[in-house]
């Protein structure tokens, strides 16, 4: 999970999702921890995942046009 978490916070921040990165960073520190509020953070960093999703979504319908 590690190893996906900082796989997924270069590409945020290759592409420039900024709260995508953040979260993702934060994510990771608390898996290598082993800390208890990681699930917490995974299941942020998933809504955070969502909403690039919808914005890329978005993007795509108005290049439709």
């Amino acid at each position: 999970m590690v190893r996906l978490v900082h796989s997924l916070k270069g590409i945020a921040g290759n592409l420039g999702f900024n709260r995508l990165l953040l979260c993702a960073q934060h994510t990771e520190q608390l898996l290598k921890v082993g800390d208890k509020n990681a699930n917490a953070a995974i299941k942020e960093l998933i809504i955070q995942l969502k909403q690039v999703h919808i914005y890329i979504k978005i993007l795509d319908v108005s290049n439709d046009k």
